[in-house]
């Protein structure tokens, strides 16, 4: 296929190949209010509103600690004129399952245990279940959107600045038999620091933890586009097919970032609404947070034919 520049010229040098066709052969879901895509269906389907007011437990402190009336334009730094979202409860990751000590979770931001279980729930819909099916793992790949990592990067460096924290406050005069208390109050919420740690908050190790706990061998890495992650983990992983570097992919989106320096931040721009969501519409002041994580399986669609696969509409 060749592309033509404004003047109806043939673009020398940047022929492309036509399009082929790709099946979804699978699908996963982790949704607020949804713990698997049946659910989020008929959820959709109901017209179900999954937006609620941030419960109590889900920051630290109180939330007047961090949320401000206002709007747009007209809040003070640091804190946020939103105080509503969508969110994901109830998740058990099955660590059993997959083998990872208990003790490692507090320092795994739970969108990579997210992404784990939305992708075996696909494969297993595929007819992989990503354990025992024989398929050739080494031309098996992962792409997974993500942005900003998660939570447990905010959380934990709170962690690492506690020692700061705690002698200015010494320094203003904080007496110092509080001091320690002071400090354990302020980590109180957030993961220790150790070798799984880092691994466990980067955004670029969300489809590595998908491959090394599913034993997937083709490529793995993470896409970052802002608010088009997901599709640009999509085109990835259909052009990666298309140029036979793998025959099956799991193309998917992880996040929960759902903070209260993510939403200040977001506020100081004024991209958040405090009452509802409603793109494209007269009404609409901004968008609502949520969270969630979602996984394709993918496959050409000559070979999903041919192996008589259950292609998705």
């Amino acid at each position: 296929m060749s592309i033509k520049t404004a003047d109806g010229k043939v673009a020398e040098g940047l022929e492309q190949d036509p399009f082929e066709p790709i099946a979804i052969i699978g699908l996963g879901a982790l949704m607020p209010d949804a713990q698997d895509v049946d659910q989020f269906w008929q959820n959709i389907k109901q017209g179900k509103v999954s937006i609620k007011n941030i419960q109590a437990d889900r920051w630290p402190g109180k939330l007047e600690d961090f949320w401000k009336s206002g709007g747009p334009g007209d809040i003070e730094e640091g804190y946020t004129y939103s105080k509503i979202g969508a969110f994901v409860d109830n998740f058990e990751f099955n660590w059993r399952r997959w083998r990872q000590p208990p003790g490692t979770l507090g320092q795994i931001d739970p969108c990579q245990l997210w992404a784990v279980e939305v992708s075996a729930a696909a494969l297993a819909q595929a007819g992989y279940d990503g354990e025992s099916n024989d398929f050739d793992r080494s031309k098996c790949g992962v792409v997974f959107a993500n942005a900003l990592g998660g939570e447990n990067r905010n959380l934990s460096n709170i962690r690492v600045w506690s020692n700061h924290t705690k002698n200015v406050a010494l320094k203003h005069g904080l007496p110092a038999e509080n001091a320690e208390g002071f400090k354990a109050e302020l980590v109180e919420h957030s993961p220790r620091i150790d070798e799984d740690t880092m691994p466990g908050e980067l955004a670029n190790v969300v489809s590595g933890r998908v491959a090394n706990l599913l034993n997937l061998q083709g490529p793995n890495y993470t896409t970052d586009a802002a608010c088009a992650s997901s599709m640009a983990a999509i085109l990835d992983a259909c052009r990666l097919l298309q140029n036979r570097q793998v025959d099956l992919m799991i193309a998917g989106a992880s996040d929960r970032t759902m903070d209260p320096a993510t939403f200040a931040k977001f506020s100081a721009i004024g991209a958040l609404s405090s009452s509802h969501s409603t793109p494209f519409d007269a009404r609409a002041n901004g968008f609502v947070m949520g969270e969630g994580a979602g996984a394709l399986v993918l496959k050409r669609l000559s070979d999903a034919m041919r192996d008589g696969d259950t292609i998705q509409p």
